[in-house]
């Protein structure tokens, strides 16, 4: 039994929570708390990637300034909070402790039992992330190996080295596991699965902050957590071990958090604007492919406002450009490579469809409609037994039903809603396209807005059927 690698997860993903919150609270404006506290870790785990990533561009070793930036985040924190003698609900914190540490439970019992022994899959993946993590806890951005040392082979990591230096490649997710290396004193591989079950959690907490758009909503956000972090397809890139689509799925649920709302008014949309501007920047560092999916949901937002005639142009207007002008400033120079990664998936998939739809052909055949919801295994070819049958039958029903209630709850402004619906019409190009493997990713990232639009819905129908008194949150 490794308990203690399951209380490092959470001691990860306090410490991250701790470093946002004082971001968050100068940041969010009238939020209301439950939200503020759920926005703190992915805040937090932004500002640790942009920071970081500044540095190592710098030239100076994840080594040398790891344990330093995150000490120094942390007690300004400290500092900030006992400042302000700020008391906790202890019954709120204990009812939302309950249901990320169940979570943790179900996605890391493997780690409670293998320990550091726990590699998941062990794909090629995440050796190209472990390697990209000694990289950067030993070496700059941009060093380059001296020939010698690289034909002698005498550090592997050395390899990946031009995927950075040369090709500007995405690189938050080594640089996040270097940084753990630097204050744990682990090895890369010792690191790996516990900063990756650290950031599931910094994910789901993300997805709650989603759903918990104002006050009353908490316990409707409380059981699309745990309706979240019980689904198939959404566990799935965790124990795919893909950390940069974690990393990428917290920072879009945390930009649709800031950006597809009314700014409010006596100069707080310019903080809005600099907060919604930090998730953006985090998005286009760690996951630029899904930066697309949040500029569509911002322009079906100012489309749908503006039909309503209930958008305040000129306030929106500047909480848009400071949030713009922060997103440009913490990016910095990773801005090229970020657009040279957008472009180049964009312009990829279509080349490479016939080979990838060689390993991914499940979407293309009715069982599709049931690995969509992780109603059945990947890779089953049994398809006739009435098992089988009744999965397909649900998983179509559960689409329609899907496609009714985004658009509905879109029209009423509900921010997973918002980035729902431009992650079902992508359904369209990549069936013509022939791309199963798009459609592959497609699942795994549109689950948790997906889950978060049928939880509201069926709040929805309870609120219409139950007073709202029955229906409350704890406080």
């Amino acid at each position: 039994m490794h308990l203690d690698l399951i209380a490092l997860v959470c001691l990860i993903f306090v410490t991250f929570g701790l470093i946002g919150s004082s971001i968050v609270d100068q940041l969010a404006g009238r939020e209301n708390p439950t939200r503020r506290w759920l926005l703190s870790p992915v805040t937090g785990l932004a500002a640790v990637v942009l920071l970081a990533t500044v540095l190592s561009r710098t030239g100076i070793p994840v080594r040398t300034f790891g344990p330093y930036l995150i000490g120094a985040l942390a007690t300004v924190n400290v500092i900030y909070w006992l400042s302000r003698r700020t008391r906790l609900e202890w019954r709120s914190v204990a009812l939302w402790g309950g249901g990320f540490l169940a979570v943790l439970l179900l996605v890391g019992w493997p780690l409670i039992v293998g320990g550091y022994d726990w590699i998941s899959q062990g794909n090629g993946d995440m050796a190209i992330y472990l390697l990209g993590a000694k990289h950067f806890y030993e070496h700059g951005y941009y060093q380059v190996p001296p020939l010698h040392e690289l034909m002698s082979e005498v550090d592997p990591s050395w390899d990946e080295s031009f995927y950075y230096s040369i090709g500007e490649v995405r690189s938050a997710t080594q640089i996040t596991v270097a940084l753990f290396m630097s204050v744990s004193s682990l090895s890369a591989a010792q690191s790996y699965t516990i900063v990756l079950l650290a950031i599931h959690l910094v994910m789901l907490a993300a997805v709650a902050a989603l759903v918990c758009s104002r006050a009353g909503r908490e316990l409707v956000a409380f059981f699309a957590l745990l309706v979240t972090g019980s689904a198939a397809n959404f566990v799935r890139g965790t124990f795919l071990q893909l950390m940069p689509q974690d990393l990428g799925l917290a920072a879009l649920a945390a930009c649709a958090v800031a950006l597809l709302r009314r700014p409010e008014g006596n100069g707080a949309a310019y903080r809005q604007g600099v907060l919604a501007g930090i998730f953006l920047a985090a998005q286009l560092v760690v996951y630029p492919e899904l930066s697309p999916f949040i500029i569509f949901a911002v322009a079906l937002y100012a489309t749908i406002t503006l039909a309503r005639r209930n958008l305040p142009v000129r306030r929106w207007l500047v909480f848009i450009g400071s949030a713009a002008a922060t997103t440009l400033v913490g990016v910095n120079v990773s801005l090229p490579g970020a657009l040279h990664l957008i472009l180049w998936s964009a312009n990829s998939s279509r080349a490479a469809a016939v080979q990838i739809n060689l390993i991914f052909p499940y979407y293309f055949t009715p069982l599709g409609l049931a690995l969509g919801w992780g109603l059945a295994p990947m890779g089953n070819p049994e398809t006739s037994s009435w098992q089988t049958q009744a999965s397909i039958l649900a998983g179509g029903l559960l689409c329609l039903a899907a496609l009714f209630v985004v658009v509905r709850e879109a029209w009423r402004l509900e921010p997973a809603a918002l980035v729902a619906a431009p992650m079902i019409l992508a359904v369209v190009p990549l069936c013509l396209e022939q791309n199963g493997f798009g459609l592959f990713k497609l699942a795994m990232y549109a689950q948790p807005f997906l889950l978060c639009v049928l939880t509201i819905a069926v709040w929805r129908m309870l609120l219409t059927s139950c007073p709202p008194d029955r229906i409350s949150a704890p406080a």
